[in-house]
């Protein structure tokens, strides 16, 4: 084979190859593409309605012992707070919810909602600043103060 058809058909080979390389990879981009979109949720998946309350929450179990906490949001069943050290999902623990006063700064109480609850989701917030934990209440109780 002459020098000039030789260098051509490896200039064929490598080109085939280019392209078979990139097919791969625009396939295997798009099957990907598919599932990330999946995992994607365009819409609201919570059933009740959130309320961004900051109320003080003592969170209690057997392997965390007792925590202090701040709700950051709460709903008829759930609610959300940050802990420095990390629960695990489907941990059962009780909590007690403090209910303040009317205004901000106010001291008071009006009472306590006791529940039993499991922890449904722990997202690593980032370096020093805690774990933000869902909690799914299972059982509660009410006290007015």
């Amino acid at each position: 084979m002459p020098p000039t058809r030789k260098v051509h058909h490896l200039h064929v080979d490598l080109v085939r190859s280019i392209h078979m390389i990139v097919e791969g990879f625009l396939a295997a981009f798009q099957v990907v593409s598919q599932e990330f979109w999946k995992t994607m949720q365009t819409t609201e998946r919570r059933k009740q309605r959130r309320l961004p309350l900051r109320w003080p929450v003592r969170l209690s179990g057997g392997r965390i012992g007792t925590v202090e906490a701040w709700t950051k949001n709460l709903s008829a069943s759930s609610f959300y707070c940050v802990v420095d050290s990390p629960l695990a999902p489907g941990e059962k623990i009780d909590c007690g919810i403090t209910v303040p006063g009317r205004g901000q700064g106010d001291p008071t109480t009006i009472g306590s909602i006791k529940c039993q609850a499991e922890v449904i989701r722990v997202d690593a917030l980032g370096v020093g600043e805690g774990f933000g934990i869902a909690i799914r209440i299972i059982d509660f109780s009410f006290s007015l103060k």
